[in-house]
This record gives C-alpha cells, structure tokens and sequence, in this order.
C-alpha cells in the first residue's frame, strides 16, 4: 500500500506549515499554558471560543479556584463572552472571596441587564443572608417564587436557606404565607413543622410532624429521620412523645404517628413505654405487618446506634414485641414464619452488640427461651442456628463458662435440623470451647475432623490455624511451623492470615537461633497455651515471668524475635488492665533494645494512641512523628499519618 506526500519547496513550506499549526491551536498554546493548569488553552482566546470555556469556570469554581478562575474570567471576558453570561459567575467569584459587598452590587448590575435570571437572584439572596440583611433577602426570595417555573420544587431550598442561617422563623413566616396563598406542596407541612422545633415551639412542631403522618403515612422516613434529628434533646423528646401520646384517632389512620411514638420512646431508653405505645397495632392482622416491618428495621438500625440505652431499649422492645406478635396473633399464619425468623435475627443482633440486661445469667437464660421457641415453630430458620452459635460464644466469652458453652454446642450438633453449614461453624466453635475449658485432647480430636472436611475451606483452615497453634504451645514446633505455613498460602485472604505468617516466620528463625532455639521455645510455650485458651490474667503472668527470664538468659545484642513478641503481647495487656505507665515503659523498651526489630514500629504506634487517649496530643505527636522518622516504610504508616491528622 502507497502512502502519498505533500511536498513543499524550501522555506515557503516551512513558513505554511508553521502558518497553519498557528491557525490551528492558536497562540502561545502549549508549554506555557500547561503550566498554568489549562492544558490547550491559549493565552489570549479567540473570538467566539469562549461559551466552550464556560464549563471549565463553573468547575473551577466549583473546586474554589479562585485565583485560576479569576484568571479565566479575564480571559473570557477578553475573548468576546458577554457581561450577561459571566456576571453570576462574577458574583460568585466574590462570594467565594469573602466580598459579599462586590457580589450584591455584581448581582444588582446583572439584573437591569437581564431581570429575574435565577442565577443572578438566587446569588443575591446568598450575599444578602451573608450580610444580615433579612427583608431584603425576604424580598429577593419573593421574586424567586414569582419567576420560577417551579415554585414546589423552589420552596424547600428557601425554608432550608433560613433554617441554616439560623432564622427558622423566617422559614415558618413563609411557610404560613404560602400556605395562606393555597399552596399545597407536599414538602411544606413538614418544613413547617421543622421551623416550629427549630424555633422553640416543641409541642406545636410534634402536632405538625403527626398531622403530616396522618395526611401521608408513606412520609415516615422522611418524617422521622428529620424528627429524630431536630429532638436531640432529652426534655425536647419527653415532651414530644407526651404530645403524641394525646392524639387520638383510628389505628390505621394513626399507624405512623405510633411509630414516631415508639422511636421517641427507645432514644429515651424506655422500652417499656414503647411497648405500651405499639398495642393498638395488634388489633388488627394489618397494624401487626406493620409493626414487623418496624421492628425489622430497628433492629438493623440499632447495629449502628452509638447510645447504649436506646441500644439495649431497642433490643428488648424487639423481643418482646416479636412476642407479643406471635402470642395475640396479631400476624397471619403465613407471616409466622418470618416472626420467628426476625426474632431469631434480633437474638442474635443483641448478643453481638452485648447490650442485654443488667444480669447477664438472666439475659442468657430468657434468649436461651426465646431460641427455644424459634426452634420449635421454625426448626428450619437459617437464623436460628447462627443465634444459638452467637449464645453459645457469648457463654464461653462474656460468663467464662466454656464447659457449658461446649455443652451447648455438642447438643446442637445432633439436632437433625442444623443445616450443613451450621455445622462446619458450631465444630469450630466447639474446638475453641474446648480449648477455653483447657480440654486440648478433645479440642484436637474436633478441629482435626473439621480440618479434613474439603467441603468447607474456610472453617477447615481456621482448624488447622488452631491446631499450629496448639502445637506451638505442645512442642511439636517443626509441625506447627509447617502446619502455619500452609494456613498462610492456602487462605491468603482470611483473618487470620497474616498472624499464620508472622508465628510461621517466628517459630523458623527461634529454630535457627544459635543463642536459643528449644529452650527459648520451652520457656515461651505457656504463653503460647494461656494465649490459645483466652486467659488474660495468666497470659499476663505467663508475658510477665518469660520477658523476666529472657532479660537475663538471653544474649539481647543479638535478634530474639520471641522476646519482642512477648515484649509487645505484654504491653498491650498492660494497656488493657489499665497500666498505662508500664505499657509505655515497654514500648521504649522495644524501641531502645530492638531497633532493627519487627516491633519498634508497633510499638511506637502504640505508644501514641495511649498518650492520645490519656489526653497526652504532644506527646502522642512526637512518637508518631519518631515512627514516621525512623519507619517510613512501615505497613502502619498511613493510618499514623491519619492520626496524625486528627490530632489538634
């Protein structure tokens, strides 16, 4: 294939060429308007280009670029574009500049030029707010309202405006008068209803906030979640749930307002109130399906509450409502299943979250009941089994009762209803039950059977990390250093992938280690076992009484990787005992004698996050920046850097 070219004489077809690339990108384009940020932009644009660079100033501005919009006004302006389409961006320009003087002048000019441009006006109305300057901005908005196209769509930016600038009166006054004019939008009412919180007026603002409810039970998301927010207050919602507790009227009718009640009732902690409130709903198969869908919803919702009382109010609201469902038949048979389901979930919601009962005997004891019943109306539940695991745990973990927890879980594995998968989980679990109560001939035989199932991966490899673990702490180290090994490239994206590693790669130079080896590995093998059975204070003892041995036995000018270890294990369980002093002795400790270590980094890490949490920021700041300093490539350093960032 013949390609063809243009064939230029001499000089005559340089100078064209040059003439056309000129032609073409214009000039002075290039290096130097690179290095101002606009790439392909010319010092001096052509005529006409200008509505193509519109785009790029709103962004600009957008990003608050001052200068570099400045810059791009000028240019424009020069380059033919109009007062009309620049003088909003004008204004905004000195907004952003802190001269809101500039900006109501620029908007007043760019009105007698084009009258009622919404961007000009709605420019206005933010620098006359800005200023203070109330009845003019009143003024502007009215304007705003008569030239949109779209008033619905226009009110709620105007109220949220003078609620934000703090004059929620203001959004009310306008509220009223729009609603006095025949304005029907939708929004309104609860706008209104804002405003009156916003200004004080708690019981007419709840009044409002139900009659909107009443008018529209579909607004309860919004309703409530603005409600909610705008009663933060203690007194503000005491007095809110006794306003709603007046209101009378059918139960349909009132089924939002009920839920408000009940929402009210558990940020205040009384679960017994919101109990109270929802017993009209059961009247009807219709007012129960609607409380199981608020019940649902809550207890997803409290997974991510920071209060505890509303927590554990909403938690035990939830039980006993669920029971409540199932006691009076306030749901269809068809819907039973699905009670039971969610009462299942909510058992297990509250035992993750720990917030129970004062009692924690009590507490087991009565979900131990509920679970129970789940079992005999849903044998099936998928969440009945995760539930009675979760009990099972927070026996062993929270009563320190891991026999009874082992018992649990041995009966469990004979129901002949526990799915497959329930029962990977619940051997697991017994293996660490067993582990707990110090029965490690049982816990081998129940993690080795769990380890062989290929079914299962994921539990078999917890397994087998347990089972390197016991080894570790049993004697057997070259099968616990291979038995790690596998662990950490068979399941490369589990939790406990990385501490396979490091264990793997400790107990491997300990065995190469000509100034220890076996007897540092003897020594170090109870803290290994108090460590896998989850006992602090022996572990605490067990860290204490090895770190004492190795100061002395141990050639400390030479690496011991088990002895930073077991020094870095203590001060956190320090740390966790409260401690302090001691713990922050033990990370100068790691950083004066291990320097070259794999934890002077961990431990300075450490060193700052307690000194933060004692209220100690310059000097949380000086071990952070140390770490930064001496570790730059540590695995931490990003989340220091954050920390560092947070700090005042």
């Amino acid at each position: 294939m013949r390609t063809g070219r243009l064939i230029l004489p001499g000089a005559t077809g340089l100078l064209m060429v040059l003439c056309a690339l000129c032609a073409f990108c214009g000039p002075a384009a290039g290096p130097v308007a690179a290095q101002q940020g606009l790439p392909g932009f010319e010092m001096t644009a052509p005529r006409g280009n200008w509505r193509q660079r519109l785009p790029e100033l709103d962004r600009l501005l957008g990003l608050e670029q001052t200068i570099r919009a400045a810059e791009l006004l000028q240019r424009l302006a020069a380059a033919g574009a109009p007062e009309s389409a620049l003088m909003s961006r004008r204004a905004r320009l000195a907004q952003l500049q802190g001269d809101h003087e500039r900006a109501v002048a620029l908007c007043e000019e760019g009105l007698v030029m084009t009258p009622d441009a919404p961007r000009l006006l709605r420019r206005l109305a933010e620098s006359l707010l800005t200023l203070g300057r109330l009845d003019e901005t009143a003024t502007v908005f009215d304007r705003i309202l008569a030239s949109s196209s779209n008033p619905g769509g226009v009110v709620p930016a105007l109220v949220n405006a003078w609620r934000v600038a703090g004059h929620p009166e203001r959004g009310l006054a306008l509220c009223d008068s729009l609603l006095a004019a025949g304005g029907r939008w939708r929004a309104l009412p609860r706008l209104r209803a804002a405003c009156l919180v916003e200004s004080g007026d708690v019981a007419q603002g709840t009044l409002a906030f139900a009659q909107t409810l009443i008018d529209n039970p579909l607004n309860l998301p919004l309703v409530r979640a603005e409600a909610l927010d705008l009663l933060g207050g203690r007194d503000a919602r005491d007095l809110a749930a006794s306003v709603l507790d007046t209101i009378a009227g059918p139960t349909w009718d009132l089924r939002a307002v009920l839920s408000l009640r009940v929402d009210l009732h558990l940020q205040r902690g009384d679960a017994a109130a919101a109990r109270a409130a929802v017993v009209p709903l059961h009247e009807t198969p219709q007012g129960g399906s609607f409380l199981l869908q608020n019940v649902a919803l809550l207890v997803r919702e409290a997974e991510l509450m920071d209060d505890g009382p509303a927590r554990t109010a909403t938690y035990v609201w939830s039980l006993t409502v669920l029971e409540d469902l199932l006691d009076r038949g306030s749901v269809s048979s068809g819907l039973r299943p699905r009670v039971l389901d969610t009462l299942a979930g909510a058992c297990e919601a509250a035992l993750a979250a720990g917030l129970l009962d004062t009692d924690p005997e009590l507490a087991v004891a009565r979900l131990e009941e509920v679970l129970e019943r789940v079992r005999r109306g849903s044998p099936g539940s998928s969440r009945l089994y995760t539930a009675q695991i979760s009990l099972a745990r927070f026996v062993r973990d929270e009563l320190r009762r891991p026999e009874r927890a082992a018992a649990q879980l041995e009966r469990l594995l004979v129901d002949l209803d526990l799915p497959l998968e329930g029962v990977a989980l619940c051997r697991l679990e017994l293996g660490v039950s067993h582990l707990a109560a110090g029965d490690s001939s049982r816990a081998r035989t129940v993690l080795t059977r769990l380890g062989r199932s290929p079914r299962f991966p994921e539990a078999a490899g917890h397994a087998h990390y347990l089972l390197a673990r016991l080894d570790m702490a049993q004697g057997h180290w070259e099968t616990a250093r291979d038995r790690f090994a596998s662990v950490a490239l068979d399941n490369p994206r589990a939790d406990f992938a990385n501490d396979a590693l490091d264990l793997g790669l400790l107990l491997a130079e300990e065995l190469e280690n000509p100034v220890g080896g076996p007897p540092t590995l003897i020594r170090y093998a109870p803290v290994a076992l108090q460590e896998l059975m989850d006992r602090p204070d022996s572990l605490r003892a067990a860290l204490a009484e090895f770190v004492e041995w190795a100061g002395t036995a141990l050639d400390t000018s030479s690496p011991q990787p088990l002895l930073e270890r077991a020094l870095y294990a203590l001060a956190l369980a320090r740390r966790d005992s409260g401690e302090i002093d001691a713990a922050l002795a033990l990370c100068d400790r790691i950083v004066l004698d291990h320097p070259d270590g794999r934890y002077p980094d961990r431990a300075l890490a450490l060193k700052g996050e307690m000194l933060e949490a004692d209220g100690r920021g310059d000097e949380a700041r000086l071990a952070w920046e140390r770490l930064l300093l001496q570790y730059p490539d540590a695995m931490i350093a990003e989340d220091v850097r954050e920390s560092l960032r947070r700090l005042p």
